[in-house]
């Protein structure tokens, strides 16, 4: 499943075209990590996620499922360490597939709204919401 990247695909549309990183456990990953809870990205990074899940984020998403993939590949879990080393080669290919998609029309109009979807499902704070968060009034000290 993780080797040809399936868990990434939402089955077909109607014209039997397939929905590339699209797979509503992805979506709902991405949805309750960057924009729920207290510490979501999104309130702290509105500007990158208000349009559409940002394709790092999806990628990052795409990791993770990918570990919990791992972990159960046996039939049985067996917790395994989330890091660079064994995971990064996911994640730079899942950006390398965002950026694969972009050279057909019809897919990259596709991918972009599975990403819009998810970003308007989840609901998140807008530029001007009050519960923003702002810049934390992050400083420099040039001494």
């Amino acid at each position: 499943m993780t080797v040809s990247g399936s868990f990434l695909w939402d089955g077909v549309d109607a014209l039997g075209r397939t929905n590339n990183l699209a797979n509503e456990a992805l979506g709902s990953f991405c949805m309750s990590y960057f924009y729920k809870g207290e510490n979501a990205l999104a309130k702290t990074f509105p500007d990158l996620f208000a349009d559409a899940v940002p394709e790092g984020a999806v990628a990052l998403a795409a990791t993770a499922l990918a570990a919990a993939i791992d972990e159960y590949k046996t039939g049985v879990y067996k917790q395994m360490k989330f890091v660079a080393e064994l995971y990064q080669p996911i994640y730079d290919n899942v950006i390398k597939l965002y950026n694969d998609v972009k050279k057909d029309h019809y897919h990259t109009k596709k991918c972009r709204a599975a990403r819009k979807k998810w970003a308007r499902a989840a609901g998140i704070l807008t530029c001007n919401d009050p519960n923003r968060r702002h810049d934390w009034g992050l400083k420099l000290q040039l001494d």
